[in-house]
C-alpha cells in the first residue's frame, strides 16, 4: 500500500513525511547515544525513567516522615542551636527532595545518562523513599509483626513497581 493511495491531501501527505524522517532521525540519534554510553548506566537510566512514571502516577513520596521525626528527636539530644538548625536545613532539603517522589527518580535518570552516576543514585533514593535502609526496616516490621499483608497494603501495585523498579535502577547504576 502506497501513501498516495490513501486519498490524502498533498499537503497532508508531505507533513507525514516530515513527521516521518524527524522521528527516525531521533530514533537514529537515541540509538548513536546509547551506544556512546555504558550500556548498564542507560538501561539503569532507563528503568529510573519507567519507575518516576509509575510513582508520579501513582503520587508515591519519599520518606519525609521519617526526616520531621529525626528532627524532632534530635532535638531532645543536641542543646547546641548551630548544630539544631545546620541539621534542620538538611532536612528540609532531604524533605523537599523527597516530595518530588517520581520527578527527583526522574531526575536521577537524567543525571546517571549525564554520567554523574551518584549523584543520580541519591536521587533515586530519595524520590523512591526506599533503599537498602528503608529495606532492612520493612524486613525488620515483617520479622517483628509477622504482618506480611499489613506491610503490603501499605502501597498500590503501582507503587511497589515504581520502588522495585527505583531499587534496581540504582543498583544497576556504576
Amino acid at each position: 500500500m502506497n501513501i498516495k493511495n490513501l486519498g490524502l491531501h498533498p499537503n497532508t501527505i508531505v507533513l507525514i513525511n516530515y513527521y516521518l524522517v524527524l522521528v527516525s532521525d531521533r530514533l537514529v540519534y537515541i540509538l548513536r547515544f546509547a551506544n556512546l554510553l555504558d550500556k548498564r548506566n542507560f538501561l539503569a537510566a532507563l528503568i529510573a525513567f519507567v519507575a518516576g512514571v509509575l510513582l508520579i502516577i501513582s503520587g508515591e513520596q519519599g520518606p519525609h516522615g521519617t526526616y520531621s521525626l529525626i528532627i524532632q528527636k534530635l532535638s531532645i539530644l543536641v542543646e547546641d542551636q548551630l548544630i539544631l538548625t545546620i541539621a534542620k536545613v538538611i532536612a528540609l532539603i532531604l524533605i523537599t527532595i523527597s516530595s518530588l517522589g517520581g520527578f527527583a527518580v526522574l531526575i536521577g535518570g537524567y543525571l546517571i545518562i549525564k554520567r554523574n552516576v551518584f549523584f543520580g543514585k541519591i536521587l533515586i533514593g530519595l524520590g523512591a523513599g526506599f533503599g537498602i535502609i528503608s529495606f532492612l526496616f520493612l524486613i525488620a516490621t515483617l520479622i517483628g509483626t509477622q504482618e506480611l499483608a499489613a506491610v503490603i497494603a501499605r502501597h498500590t501495585l503501582m507503587e511497589w513497581t515504581g520502588i522495585t523498579l527505583s531499587v534496581i535502577a540504582r543498583a544497576l547504576a556504576k
